[in-house]
């Protein structure tokens, strides 16, 4: 009984994770967007380093570290698909809708 609320709770833990990772990750890459569309970024100018690019570079590596993790800790991928991938990408796109078509 121990075990399985152990387990029961790992698993609820782990899509709080992924649900914050999305949330988190889509405005992390929609920054990177506006920085790459945004041709007077002065401070990218100045320091010669092109900001939104940076930003999609770290948050891929960030990204594929925490999946690749999430995947380890599952040891299948239904329960990768299910509890974690699944909450990602549901929460990122409906961040995503809710952001940029808040009257549908």
């Amino acid at each position: 009984m121990k075990d399985k609320v152990l387990t029961c709770l790992k698993i609820i833990c782990q899509v709080l994770v992924s649900i914050l990772e999305g949330w988190f990750s889509f405005w992390w890459f929609a920054y990177a967007i506006f920085f790459i569309i945004d041709r007077k970024d002065q401070e990218a100018i100045e320091i010669g380093v092109p900001l939104g690019w940076t930003m999609i570079v770290i948050g891929g590596i960030t990204l594929f570290s925490i999946e690749f993790i999430m995947y380890r800790r599952n040891k299948s991928w239904k329960n990768y698909l299910l509890f974690s991938l699944l909450p990602f990408i549901s929460t990122a796109l409906v961040t995503f809708l809710y952001t940029f078509h808040p009257y549908w």
